[in-house]
């Protein structure tokens, strides 16, 4: 973390609430392309606190999220870009600040948002806990060692206890959030602060077994054909697991996007695997989804050989070659990335 941009992120956060009463704002929140439970909770719960503290903000993400994060408080207020890039483009002119959750370059942001953003003239105010953040904001608070953007959000506002503001329903949205990027506080970034934060959304009100179940209950029956179709095909290579779904499967079973939300974390479930990843094929390129333990860097991993990136434990990456040598191009590079280990 970059103590002197952080200070000044919180200088001018600080500022910002401060002129309530003497300029009139339009904040824009967004998200990274795909949003998952961590950039819509952090983004909702940015949303929920600047509503209860009286300034006017607007959330858009660059396209739609999984049907299991529609039960969010705030969610029907979200505006999705590549279905109204109209009333996107609006929001993006008449904002006086952005706020840009959960990703640290504009590229991340999908082809269609990323150059608006890019050349808005509002400030822009970064938020974000991945590896190697870029200067695409006038103010900057990167953590990689933060486990959530979420995390980050609520840490800001108690920094300033401000927390209350949130309220149940913004509390609600951040716990999502913290839930889905630690793998419910079981991923290694998890630290006694993660768990100190958190109480205080409890004290909120939140109901976190019914966000739970509204999280992780609430799959339809084509999710579990296609985890039993990616489970009886997983390859097992050394210390690693491999899985996949060919887009013949995922056709079959008429998949929907958040059906195979956390199917790479099944890899490392069996006794000794280190490393894992899950390969979704789709038309024209391969998707993959890394993780692992310990020290095994997948994002140095996945950045060399697979055109990604992401977190130390946990990254993301893609290939245009066919998923069978996607496949063989993997081992060759496990073997030579992670020798002590296959």
């Amino acid at each position: 973390m970059d103590e002197l941009k952080t200070a000044e992120f919180y200088t001018a956060f600080n500022a910002l609430l401060s002129s309530k009463d003497d300029r009139e704002h339009n904040i824009l929140i967004t998200a990274h392309h795909n949003p998952d439970g961590d950039a819509l909770g952090s983004a909702l719960g940015m949303y929920w606190f600047f509503k209860r503290y009286g300034i006017q903000a607007r959330v858009m993400m660059p396209n739609s999220f999984p049907d299991f994060l529609l039960w969010m408080p705030g969610i029907d207020e979200v505006v999705i870009h590549d279905q109204n890039p109209s009333l996107g483009a609006d929001l993006i002119a008449k904002a006086t600040e952005i706020f840009i959750l959960d990703f640290n370059d504009m590229s991340r942001a999908g082809e269609l948002l990323c150059t608006p953003l890019a050349n808005a003239n509002a400030s822009k105010y970064m938020i974000d806990h991945h590896i190697s953040p870029t200067d695409c904001a006038d103010y900057i608070f990167s953590d990689s060692k933060q486990p959530s953007t979420s995390q980050m959000v609520l840490k800001l506002l108690s920094d300033m206890q401000m927390q209350t503001l949130l309220g149940e329903e913004g509390a609600a949205c951040l716990f999502t959030g913290i839930i889905t990027d630690t793998g419910s506080f079981r991923f290694p970034l998890v630290s006694a602060e993660t768990f100190r934060l958190t109480a205080n959304l409890l004290d909120m009100g939140i109901d976190h077994t019914k966000i739970y179940e509204n999280v992780y209950d609430s799959y339809d029956d084509r999710r579990f054909r296609l985890l039993g179709s990616m489970l009886s095909q997983m390859i097992s290579f050394g210390n690693t697991s491999i899985l996949y779904l060919t887009l013949d499967q995922q056709k079959k079973e008429n998949m929907k996007k958040g059906d195979t939300e956390g199917f790479v974390n099944y890899g490392l479930g069996m006794k000794g695997k280190q490393i894992a990843v899950f390969m979704r094929e789709d038309e024209g390129l391969i998707r993959m989804s890394f993780r692992s333990k310990s020290n095994h860097d997948v994002n140095s991993f996945a950045r060399k050989y697979f055109n990604g990136g992401g977190h130390l434990n946990a990254a993301g990456g893609s290939s245009k070659d066919s998923l069978t040598q996607t496949i063989a191009n993997f081992k060759t590079a496990v073997q030579e990335f992670f020798p002590d280990i296959t």
